[in-house]
C-alpha cells in the first residue's frame, strides 16, 4: 500500500489542481480539525483532458471528482486511487452526457501494483 503524501507534495497536488481553476470550474473542500482547515476532497467541472497521467507508485490520491467532462482520470496508474469519481451534475443529465475520450473510462492502465 502507498503512503500518504507529505505536506509539501500536498501543496503541489493543491496547486496543480487551483491552477486551471481559469479553465474549469473548480472547488475545494475542507473541514476544520483541531482548528486546522484541511483539504477533503475536490470537484473539478468540464475537464476536457487527463487530470494525471500518471499516478506512481507509491501515490495515494483520494477525493477528486470529475463532473461533466470528457477527461478520464489518469493515464497509467501505478499507485492507489480512493473515494474518487467522475458524475454528471445532476441526476437529470445523466452519464450520457459525460463523454469520456478514453476507451477505458476512469483510468487507461491500472498496473499490477495499482488499486
Amino acid at each position: 500500500q502507498g503512503k500518504p503524501i507529505s505536506e509539501a507534495e500536498q501543496y503541489k497536488f493543491n496547486q496543480s489542481i487551483l491552477a486551471n481553476a481559469m479553465k474549469y470550474q473548480s472547488k475545494t473542500y475542507t473541514a476544520n480539525e483541531n482548528g486546522k482547515d484541511v483539504v477533503k476532497g475536490y470537484v473539478i467541472e468540464g475537464l476536457d483532458k487527463n487530470l494525471f497521467t500518471t499516478i506512481g507508485v507509491n501515490s495515494i490520491i483520494q477525493g477528486v471528482t470529475l463532473v461533466d467532462g470528457s477527461g478520464a482520470f489518469v493515464g497509467i496508474n501505478y499507485g492507489t486511487i480512493e473515494s474518487c469519481a467522475i458524475r454528471p451534475s445532476s441526476a437529470s443529465k445523466g452519464y450520457e452526457g459525460i463523454k469520456i475520450k478514453s476507451d477505458y473510462g476512469f483510468l487507461d492502465i491500472n498496473e499490477k501494483s495499482g488499486r
